[in-house]
């Protein structure tokens, strides 16, 4: 026999679910075989692929099966995909400090004081909230009589970035949006273009308001600093595609499988599995044409956002939904049962059935993630809940191992669970289901909120004036800050602040909070623990100001810290996706 010849027949046949199945096709394959090849063809390495693929779901002559596996492995793909090319950008370089911004703002503005710079997240929510689009940094400078010019400045601008290696993407236009094209203060004040240079992409814009009060900012002439996207993130997205689809398909086949004897749980599992289908590929659709169509872009040609961002925005609630559809199942399908075969069939051990159960090393490794994960980005109740949820999860998957062990000699088997004790957690699953999706997932969320402020309700805190930047990492990334006014600012010092907050050129709104019992006020103080009333009544109170960058913040600062009833400016928690 050829050794070599039998190995890679073995590799092949691994698709196959495990059993005797496998040992009868290998000696079928090595005898048919010439005593000369070393290699399977072509042929036999295609057929072996696609039937061990389709035995894997079991159910033979079941066709509904085999298309809700390839449904399953399409939105698998789908999603696998758009993770990886977000993972992709984890790699991304940071932008441009120290001598490398020196020298990019002097090409751009020589011999002028520059605002602004600094690195940025990734990605970076919409000013309305409702998107996301590439992180980037402002750089901007107040203006001068040749800034005033925007039609001549904006061509020197040009012409000096083209000098020094930067692409031109657009002509020099003016900036103009969807329904400006009657607005004549903006064609005449108004020039943007954009460029790319490496891994760096820069959009120029100089706008001059003209007639505006002393108080009031006249424009600025500023550029946006973002990053294109990276080489390997397209590759990555491809390899996560490919482990999608494979990991779609290799569940579908275990759930297909494991309720293949059971008619109550195949039913659940094609339902359920074919709701969030249903839910799902419309959205994948159409996020995959985003991709096909090139994606958003300005009026100037500059792409806008990632091309998965539909996912997380137009789809967030879709996908959530889906995604717990599909926890559900699996829940079920791991869910020990009395399997009942055809009678044509010899009966197998409990302890083969058993063989087949949930694996306790994946779901240790998967309890891990999603724990690490809500420790990190979500509430402490959350946290709380998936934690018992992970160790029950685990434990089940204990017991089922232990279940699978041969029973000891002069020892009854264990009894297998009633009918009504394997419903009644299916039961429960369907139950708890359905009141999530009656009530929305705000009210779930309004039910953690509820939890985490009891929790809170423990401990109390009484600072004694503003407080101090919480996270020396994140906080410099942070497109929000707070300006705290001194609770005896007359109303004439309260109006100069916010004059001073709209000079900035990077701030595009600002919110005042002065409620000491609003959730806002409390947790600017004290995060998650309890600020008594009457200590917040004399604490500083303060405006909330959105940025456009996080570099912005230096310039906030200066123009308002001398500001009489300023008390102090601080980096509010970064929110940003």
């Amino acid at each position: 026999m050829n050794s070599d010849l039998a190995r890679r027949y073995r590799r092949l046949l691994a698709v196959y679910p495990p059993g005797p199945r496998r040992d009868e096709l290998l000696s079928t394959l090595l005898e048919a075989a010439p005593a000369t090849r070393r290699w399977p063809t072509v042929r036999e390495s295609t057929s072996l692929l696609l039937h061990g693929a389709r035995a894997r779901l079991g159910r033979p002559g079941s066709i509904g099966v085999v298309v809700f596996a390839i449904l399953m492995t399409l939105a698998g793909g789908g999603l696998g995909g758009a993770a990886g090319a977000r993972l992709g950008w984890e790699a991304a370089p940071p932008l441009p400090s120290g001598a490398e911004a020196q020298q990019l703002t002097a090409t751009v503005f020589p011999a002028m004081t520059v605002w602004g710079g600094g690195d940025a997240a990734l990605f970076v929510r919409t000013n309305d909230g409702d998107g996301i689009q590439y992180g980037y940094a402002d750089y901007w400078v107040k203006h001068t009589p040749a800034t005033r010019d925007v039609d001549t400045f904006t061509h020197a601008v040009r012409d000096r970035l083209q000098a020094a290696g930067w692409q031109i993407r657009s002509d020099v236009a003016p900036d103009l949006n969807p329904g400006d094209e009657g607005d004549e203060q903006k064609k005449r004040f108004t020039r943007t273009f954009w460029a790319t240079r490496g891994d760096l992409a820069l959009q120029f814009s100089n706008f001059y308001w003209p007639d505006r009060a002393v108080t009031e900012s006249d424009g600025a002439a500023l550029f946006h600093l973002s990053r294109t996207e990276p080489a390997w993130a397209a590759p990555a997205g491809v390899l996560g595609a490919l482990l999608g689809a494979l990991i779609g398909w290799v569940l579908t086949a275990w759930v297909s499988r494991r309720t293949e004897y059971s008619r109550p749980a195949t039913l659940f599992a094609a339902t359920t599995s074919g709701f969030a289908l249903l839910l799902l590929l419309p959205i994948l659709l159409l996020t995959y044409l985003h991709l096909i169509l090139g994606g958003s872009k300005t009026s100037q040609g500059q792409p806008e956002q990632p091309w998965w961002v539909m996912l997380l925005t137009l789809g967030h609630g879709l996908t959530r939904t889906a995604a717990t559809l599909g926890l559900a199942v699996l829940v079920m399908a791991a869910w020990p049962r009395r399997h009942r075969q055809p009678a044509n069939q010899p009966q197998r051990q409990p302890a083969r059935l058993a063989a087949g159960s949930m694996p306790v090393m994946p779901v240790v490794v998967l309890t891990c993630v999603v724990v690490l994960w809500a420790a990190v980005s979500a509430s402490p109740a959350l946290t709380a809940i998936l934690v018992v949820a992970g160790l029950a999860a685990i434990g089940l998957a204990l017991w089922q191992r232990h279940r699978a062990r041969p029973a000891r000699p002069r020892r009854d088997p264990a009894p297998m669970p009633s009918r009504r004790a394997t419903a009644t957690p299916l039961l429960a699953l369907v139950a708890l289901l359905a009141v999530l999706w009656a009530g929305g997932w705000g009210w779930a969320a309004a039910v953690l909120q509820t939890v985490d402020t009891t929790l809170a309700g423990l401990s109390r805190c009484v600072p004694t004036g503003p407080p101090d930047e919480s996270d020396t990492h994140a906080s410099p990334l942070s497109r929000t800050a707070w300006v705290f006014v001194s609770p005896q600012a007359t109303p004439a010092q309260v109006n100069l602040v916010q004059d001073a907050i709209h000079r900035v050129t990077a701030t595009t709104s600002s919110a005042v909070n002065r409620d000491p019992r609003s959730r806002e006020f409390q947790t600017a103080y004290c995060g998650d623990a309890q600020l008594p009333e009457a200590v917040g009544r004399t604490l500083p109170w303060y405006f909330t100001v959105n940025l456009t960058s996080p570099g912005a913040f230096a310039a906030l600062v200066a123009e308002v810290a001398n500001v009489p009833g300023v008390v102090a400016v601080r980096h509010a928690p970064r929110g940003d996706w």
